[in-house]
């Protein structure tokens, strides 16, 4: 959705869970791919020959840092916000050295709650994202809910 209001070219999600991809078509993506039943380079490359200029990994996960890596353009950007379960990664040097791709670490709280309180005043609909409502009682079933992606949860709320 923030991305949208930057006016930048196409936007892929790429996303192995149906009801996310459902969701990043509603909130803004123009393309959603699953990993696992298409290869996102390949489909990425058929819509943007020449590849993409950022990618954001949120998921921590390796494979999509791979993904990440192979749709990149040339001189272009990573910036990596997920956060890997064994803290690291591993990168295909040899790509990202013919590539020259550089690489940003984001903290997904610094220096944004200003920018973020903006957008929602100018109209950003972030209740798109909210998919799940609950009680101060049950906030450990509200973290256990999406930590573990069920019951098609994207972003809980605790109400007070």
């Amino acid at each position: 959705m923030v991305l949208k209001t930057m006016r930048p070219g196409p936007i892929f999600c790429i996303e192995p869970l149906e009801y996310r991809r459902v969701k990043a078509l509603k909130s803004g993506a123009n393309y959603s791919i699953h990993p696992f039943e298409t290869d996102p380079f390949e489909s990425i490359r058929e819509m943007e020959p020449q590849l993409l200029d950022i990618v954001f990994e949120c998921s921590g996960q390796q494979k999509a840092v791979d993904d990440a890596t192979k749709v990149l353009k040339p001189g272009r950007k990573l910036v990596l916000i997920g956060i890997p379960p064994e803290g690291k990664y591993v990168f295909d040097m040899d790509l990202m050295r013919r590539k020259e791709i550089s690489i940003q670490n984001i903290r997904r709280q610094n220096h944004c709650i200003e920018k973020a309180i903006k957008l929602i005043e100018s109209g950003l609909q972030v209740d798109l994202m909210v998919t799940h409502h609950f009680q101060p009682e049950k906030t450990q079933q509200a973290f256990e809910i999406v930590a573990n992606y069920q019951d098609s949860a994207i972003k809980a709320m605790i109400d007070f």
